[in-house]
């Protein structure tokens, strides 16, 4: 029997039905019919006063329809029978529009999509304060076809719709900004259960929704509206055709009845599906790369946010709170059970890092052009911190991978070796290494002996490497040599190796005190012959291209510490919180709070640091100083909260079945790796003395 994808519960009245098809709770065409029949069970349920709909994980009340299927319909070529299939979806969206029953859409966590506009179709939508709200369709060069683009200008005006259905996923918005301009009625902050039930109790006591009165002869000039340059950055990249027949749907469908408009919706969005830009989308989309248009919207600056007066303190924007969301996610339910086993055996499980494939988390900093996600530095450090809280040898490896040798061919690559190996990377397809130490080279970096000759159209590489993270599993290597001897710094560089080429050996696997679960390795290079071209960079740029790929790795680290003390401030706290000593809770001693009040400040200081100079990155500033601070202050700080944490668990925090154990000795090794702290200590002071002291 086939699964079922929607569960039903009736409780104090409440009629619920739980979408729970998958992770992300898809739409498929079987799962809104099988959400059809038994809403229609509700409804003829004489106890059901209310009907709510939710889903289930908690982190995704519905990611939208199924690509899958749409694509089949699409290369099907029986328009007639998809516009059946779509008008019998459309009646399911409709019946829950006009049932006699207050509906009530909770929406837990992404609401994309289809997911939108069921929600849509609900009377009342309440949303967790994680909620993230869009349409990103017109992304796949075609149109919502489930109401979006009818019931969306409906509720929150014609102006706010074009925004959201335009923009797609740059438009997404969090819970709170939704209910700036009404298109969520409620947001809960903590218990989301509890929160819920309160929302529906008043709504069966009467207590009446306020809404924002819309304009209901309001109009768009397309012309006019996409001059706007924040309109503009909302479409660059985007099929143009996707976006013109939007702005149909949006102003057709407005002028009539919304079941007039609702056809009209229909018909736009089988026409837009069923060309060419609809096809290449939804194909992009299911293949996981970027779409290449017929018609595309030019490139323009970053949009501004969709509401008007956001506040800037907000986190970010969607798109970094939507990646923290997944890699908390991923964290508590996929790495931390696995750590014990990974910590035992030494390496990361190979189905971890599948997962960060999947998840498309290597690529979170690069363009989209090279199968990034096109997040820069911020996202990065996301990254960073949230792998940091829950495994720092998952979080080393990951960013010896992304950050270094990704980096590194970010910066430096040409175009042919950004599409070979920086797109291996970003897809998770192959790992990255970073070999620059060597025994006589480590903060002396000027000092490596190792070389590279070259040989006809070939340079042939000697030498050794030492403490190469990912060394032994990495399929390419970003690998430092001496092209000239005699020049010092300046006559180092840099080359791109694959794993497997004759002459390359890896010598030794190091035990380590802490990240155990990491690879580091030391290296060998005997007459290994590189193309010519696989040189990275300039002859000669290798000195340059290292201390610059090691500022943004700086920067990364940074954000690993802050992770690391958030992680041990909330063990900490709660151990402090459980434990008892003559006759009171670690909680309520004096000390025991000043220990927290230090970490919780250090955290604050962290924080407002890294992502600040994450920002001067993504900006293109020069970050050479600032990541040698925030290196230098996170490391220390965050070796001593975690210090301060196992201090505050006594000696059950010195076992290494707790888990405070662990993060010390993977602490220490942040003060030491990607220059060390005295290092740092003398960079910042070499900057400061450019500038004569001036701050």
């Amino acid at each position: 029997m086939p699964k079922e994808c929607i569960r039903v519960s009736v409780k104090n009245g409440m009629g619920i039905l739980t979408l729970d098809s998958h992770d992300y709770n898809t739409l498929s065409s079987s799962v809104i019919l099988e959400l059809g029949s038994k809403f229609q069970t509700l409804e003829e349920n004489s106890e059901v006063k209310i009907i709510l709909v939710t889903g289930h994980p908690k982190p995704f009340f519905s990611a939208g329809a199924d690509a899958k299927e749409i694509l089949g319909m699409i290369r099907g070529g029986d328009g007639q029978a998809a516009k059946e299939a779509i008008k019998l979806l459309q009646e399911v969206y409709w019946r829950i529009d006009n049932s006699e029953k207050p509906t009530v859409a909770a929406i837990n966590g992404y609401c994309l999509g289809g997911g939108l506009e069921l929600a849509l179709a609900c009377d009342f939508r309440v949303a967790s304060r994680e909620a993230l709200l869009g349409l990103p369709e017109v992304d796949l060069g075609i149109i919502p076809g489930l109401g979006g683009t009818q019931r969306l200008p409906r509720l929150i005006g014609l102006k706010n719709a074009a925004r959201i259905a335009l923009g797609g996923k740059k438009a997404i918005t969090n819970a709170v900004l939704a209910k700036e301009f009404g298109l969520v009625d409620g947001v809960v902050e903590g218990d989301f259960i509890a929160g819920v039930k309160s929302f529906v109790a008043d709504l069966l006591n009467g207590n009446a929704v306020r809404r924002t009165v819309i304009n209901e002869n309001e109009t768009l000039d397309e012309r006019l509206y996409l001059s706007d340059e924040r309109i503009k950055a909302l479409v660059a990249e985007k099929a143009e055709s996707a976006t013109r027949m939007v702005f149909r749907a949006l102003n057709e469908g407005f002028k009539v009845s919304l079941k007039d408009g609702l056809e009209i919706e229909r018909s736009l969005f089988l026409e837009q599906a069923f060309s060419p830009d609809g096809l290449e989308g939804i194909t992009a989309f299911v293949e996981k790369r970027i779409p290449r248009f017929k018609t595309m919207q030019p490139v323009e600056a970053k949009p501004d946010p969709i509401s008007e007066n956001r506040n800037s303190t907000e986190d970010l924007s969607e798109e970094y709170a939507m990646l923290r969301q997944t890699l908390r996610k991923f964290g508590e339910n996929e790495v931390r059970p696995k750590i014990e086993k990974m910590e035992n055996e030494g390496n990361i499980s190979p189905d971890i890092m599948a997962k960060i494939a999947e998840l498309g988390l290597c690529g979170v900093p690069f363009s989209e052009t090279y199968g990034g996600a096109g997040l820069g530095k911020t996202g990065q450090c996301i990254m960073a911190e949230e792998l940091g809280r829950a495994h720092a040898s998952l979080a080393v490896l990951v960013g010896a991978s992304v950050g270094l040798a990704g980096g590194a061919l970010a910066l430096f690559g040409t175009e042919v070796q950004k599409q070979k190996y920086l797109r291996a990377i970003a897809e998770g397809k192959a790992i990255g290494a970073f070999a620059l130490t060597e025994a006589e080279a480590g903060s002396d970096v000027a000092n490596l002996s190792s070389t590279a000759e070259k040989r006809g159209d070939k340079w042939v590489i000697n030498g050794t490497k030492q403490f190469i993270s990912n060394g032994d599993i990495a399929d390419i290597i970003i690998i430092f040599a001496k092209t000239d001897q005699y020049l010092g710094a300046n006559g180092i560089s840099a080359f791109i190796i694959e794993k497997g080429y004759s002459g390359l050996k890896t010598t030794k696997v190091e035990h380590k005190m802490g990240i155990r679960a990491s690879r580091t390795t030391s290296m060998e290079f005997t007459d290994m012959a590189v193309s010519a071209g696989n040189m990275l960079g300039q002859l000669g740029q290798g000195f340059k291209i290292a201390l610059n790929v090691l500022n943004y790795g700086r920067l990364s680290l940074a954000a690993g510490c802050l992770g690391a003390s958030k992680r041990a401030f909330e063990l900490a706290y709660a151990f402090a919180s459980q434990r008892s000593q003559m006759g009171k809770k670690l909680l309520e001693f004096q000390l025991i709070q000043e220990a927290l009040a230090i970490m919780r400040s250090h955290i604050f200081l962290m924080e407002q640091s890294v992502y600040n100079v994450a920002a001067m990155a993504d900006r293109g500033e020069d970050i050479r100083l600032e990541s040698a601070i925030v290196k230098l202050t996170a490391s220390e700080m965050s070796e001593w909260d975690i210090r301060k944490a196992l201090q505050i668990h006594g000696g059950l925090g010195y076992l290494d079945e707790y888990e405070i154990s662990r993060m010390l000795r993977d602490s220490i090794i942040n003060t030491i790796f990607e220059g060390t702290n005295e290092i740092q200590k003398l960079l910042i002071f070499k900057e400061t003395f450019k500038n004569a002291g001036k701050i």
